[in-house]
């Protein structure tokens, strides 16, 4: 296959070509995958499978067709830039011509990436009651701060010619209102902008900060060693490639089997899998049994990830409900409510209450 022919960067080939969108790939990748379980070829029909698609996909498909048919392997035609994804993909590429089940690999690859967008679309669906409930809450206490404090004034100038320190305090807060939501609203938000954002960051080996997208990418790599394995590869191979499956560090990937020999864990893969490599190494499982294992250990991983991405989903927008009911709160008690209180006392008993 001429996926196989000795490696090339296809930029070589196709200068004036940009690198291909998460989008195309994952497109492509499922194409090829078809090609590769009907063991059909690659050039030629790879455009043939794109007739139908979109018109970003079709082009794609040439491109890598192109990129192929001129002399690139398959993993720097689809995946030839130094992002995280392609170096992900690059090496489930690598592992499935190593190895066995490139259509697995390919579509393991593909359904890692189409549940992380999954998880960020239930997110943001989820995220639609408590931004409106902020809008809401927003609107609300402006509207009843601006009408509601000059009402206090009135009614106390009846009884008493000089407003009390407290009335006198809020309508100050009345005169800056605008600064009173703004505080409000950074107070809903600035939590939330914080998590997100600690979820888009890499750690210094280069995997994901957030759980959920760390898991199903330790589960891709599982699944990456287990297919090398089942094919007999050596364990050198086996650690290097189902690192840069993660798609962190190159550095890291390719210390990956030095740091097996000196019995140290390897920081890309899971916890799981490193006890599966390290017995292997020593010899307390054989080949079969630590196949059987990563197995099990893939499928842990993205159930496991599957649950968090459901937990985030409900109580992220609870917290944002209850951060803003306890904001919502504490603004009606101190400005609406007490004042209330204190001017009905005031009235009541004007000798026993002083302020």
């Amino acid at each position: 296959m001429s996926s196989q022919q000795p490696s090339t960067s296809a930029r070589d080939f196709l200068p004036e070509s940009k690198p291909l969108s998460l989008a195309q790939q994952l497109a492509v990748s499922q194409q090829i995958a078809q090609l590769v379980r009907a063991k059909r070829p690659i050039v030629n029909e790879l455009p043939r499978m794109a007739a139908n698609s979109s018109s970003e996909i079709r082009q794609a498909a040439k491109i890598v067709d192109e990129r192929i048919a001129a002399g690139a392997t398959l993993d720097s035609a689809l995946a030839g830039d130094e992002s995280r994804n392609s170096r992900s993909l690059s090496a489930c590429i690598t592992a499935g011509e190593l190895g066995q089940g490139m259509d697995r690999l390919l579509e393991s690859w593909s359904s890692l990436h189409l549940a992380n967008q999954r998880s960020t679309l239930a997110l943001r669906n989820a995220m639609l009651y408590p931004t409106l409930l902020i809008v809401v809450t927003l609107v609300s206490v402006g509207s009843v701060v601006w009408r509601i404090i000059p009402e206090y004034q009135s009614t106390y100038a009846q009884f008493d010619q000089q407003l009390p320190s407290w009335l006198q305090l809020i309508a100050v807060v009345r005169e800056h209102v605008a600064w009173l939501l703004l505080g409000m609203l950074l107070c809903s938000f600035l939590p939330l902008w914080v998590w997100y954002r600690r979820r888009q960051q890499y750690d210094q080996e280069g995997l994901p900060r957030e759980p959920v997208r760390r898991m199903r990418m330790q589960s891709l790599a599982a699944e990456v060693a287990r297919s090398l394995l089942a094919a007999g590869r050596p364990l050198s191979e086996v650690a290097c490639l189902s690192s840069r499956a993660t798609g962190g560090n190159t550095e890291v990937a390719l210390n990956a089997f030095k740091q097996l020999q000196q019995q140290q864990q390897l920081p890309l893969l899971s916890s799981e899998t490193n006890i599966v490599l390290a017995s292997l190494r020593v010899g307390v499982v054989e080949s079969s049994e630590a196949i059987g294992h990563l197995a099990v250990v893939a499928e842990y991983l993205r159930d496991e990830a599957y649950l968090k991405s459901l937990q985030q989903a409900r109580w992220v927008p609870m917290l944002v409900a209850l951060v803003v009911g306890g904001l919502v709160l504490s603004t009606y008690v101190f400005l609406i409510y007490l004042p209330w209180v204190l001017l009905l006392i005031r009235i009541v008993a004007p000798q026993e209450y002083q302020l």
